[in-house]
């Protein structure tokens, strides 16, 4: 009888913790949110660059009214069927958003101001370091941290890669749209 009792009861934990465990997994796994209106913004993990949100200065090389895109489409698929055109949109108050659209599509501002990766940047003479929140393949996302710098009206982007000429650098060169956000919501 005594047996009889203990397995009951040890059945009935096992029971409780195999659906505690499928509870956990379906609820806790992942560590952002995806919010209303587009975007991603992690639970718990706060920006850095949050505490103290930079604020722009009429003298900082960054515009808010345009879109900073990349002048190189990314070609990927069979026969490069799909070309993305890179993004990045500023705001005054130190956030940004950066995303990416269809290269064959003709655009208008509504593309540009669907959210993706959401962040914060702070300028310190012509270079900006850029905050963001990126979502890594299953169920995590982590902080980053971009590091660009302004000449002229482009935004460059050091990378590794080497051409023959040299170093060479991501440019993103600014487009006027009308009807661009210029305040965030996030």
């Amino acid at each position: 009888m005594e047996g009889n009792v203990f397995s009951s009861i040890w059945m009935v934990i096992k029971r409780f913790l195999w659906m505690a465990s499928l509870f956990l997994l379906m609820v806790g796994c992942y560590n952002y949110v995806i919010l209303d209106k587009g975007g991603y913004a992690p639970k718990r993990i706060k920006y850095e660059f949050q505490d103290n949100p930079y604020q722009l200065k009429k003298e900082d090389p960054i515009k808010t009214n345009v879109v900073y895109v990349t002048i190189d489409t990314f070609k990927y698929g069979k026969k490069n069927k799909y070309q993305d055109l890179h993004f990045y949109k500023f705001y005054e108050n130190g956030r940004y958003h950066k995303g990416f659209i269809d290269a064959f599509k003709e655009n208008s501002a509504a593309d540009f101001n669907d959210l993706f990766l959401l962040g914060y940047y702070r300028i310190f003479n012509d270079n900006i370091d850029m905050e963001y929140f990126f979502i890594n393949l299953k169920e995590r996302g982590d902080m980053r941290i971009e590091k660009a710098y302004i000449k002229n009206d482009t935004l460059f982007f050091p990378t590794n890669y080497r051409t023959k000429s040299g170093k060479y650098h991501l440019r993103y060169v600014p487009r006027r749209y009308e009807g661009l956000r210029q305040n965030t919501h996030w």
